[in-house]
Formats: structure tokens, C-alpha cells, sequence
């Protein structure tokens, strides 16, 4: 048994060297060719089936946006309207709570000047009994 070359992985290498035409890979024959060419339009005609599918659901989630989004800008001037209510109900309600502190003020005003009142008759009662019963 002779020695292996060191520049050699194996035996074989020295006839793929010498022979470069042997390590050609041989011709697809026209059945395989006719084979892989269907194979070929199968997996085309399955790609557009489903491209035409992601289409459809990309159409669709599309159309989902929209929707959401036309809810969403009536939703947003439902509440819009409603915080503009919301405003004038809080303003009114301000001016009559004034109206109230004023009616109030106003009240206590009365109420002061009626008990000044009360005091002043009890006074001229008092004063009219001691003159009716010094004359009396």
C-alpha cells in the first residue's frame, strides 16, 4: 500500500484533476424538465391564489380602519358636544349659585333690618305702657 500525498484529502482527488469534465453534473432529462416546469406553474398558480387571498383581508382590514376610524370622529364630536353641554350647564349653574348668594345676602339684609324693626316696636310698646300707666 502505497503512501497518500499530503496535498491530497483523498484518492479521488487525483481524478477529478486529471479528469475536470467527470465532476459535470448531467443534463436534466426533457420528463424531469416537464416535471419541474409544472411543479414550477403549481407553485405560481398556489402564490397568486394566495396573494389574491391576502389581498382580500388586506381590502378588508382596510375597510375595518375606516369604519373605526369614522366612529372614532363621531365618537370624538359626541363628546365634544357633550363637554360643550357640560360647560353651559356649569356656567348657568355658577351665575344662579351668585344669584343665590345674592337672594341670600339680600336676606339676611331683610332679616336684619326686620329684627332692627321688631326691636324699635318693642321699644315704642314699652315706651307707650310706661306713658299709659303714668297717665293712667
Amino acid at each position: 500500500m502505497s503512501m497518500p500525498r499530503a496535498d491530497r484529502k483523498n484518492p479521488s482527488d487525483d481524478n477529478a484533476i486529471n479528469h475536470p469534465h467527470s465532476q459535470k453534473i448531467e443534463s436534466v432529462s426533457w420528463h424531469e424538465q416537464k416535471q419541474i416546469l409544472a411543479t414550477v406553474r403549481a407553485q405560481r398558480d398556489e402564490a397568486q391564489v394566495e396573494r389574491d387571498q391576502w389581498q382580500e383581508v388586506s381590502r378588508e382590514k382596510e375597510q375595518q380602519a375606516e369604519q373605526t376610524h369614522h366612529l372614532y370622529l363621531e365618537e370624538q364630536q359626541k363628546h365634544q358636544t357633550a363637554l360643550t353641554l357640560y360647560q353651559d350647564a356649569q356656567t348657568q349653574s355658577r351665575s344662579y349659585l351668585i344669584q343665590f348668594e345674592e337672594a341670600q345676602t339680600q336676606a339676611t339684609s331683610y332679616f336684619t333690618l326686620y329684627q332692627d324693626a321688631q326691636t324699635q316696636a318693642q321699644s315704642y310698646l314699652t315706651l307707650y305702657e310706661t306713658e299709659k300707666t303714668k297717665s293712667g
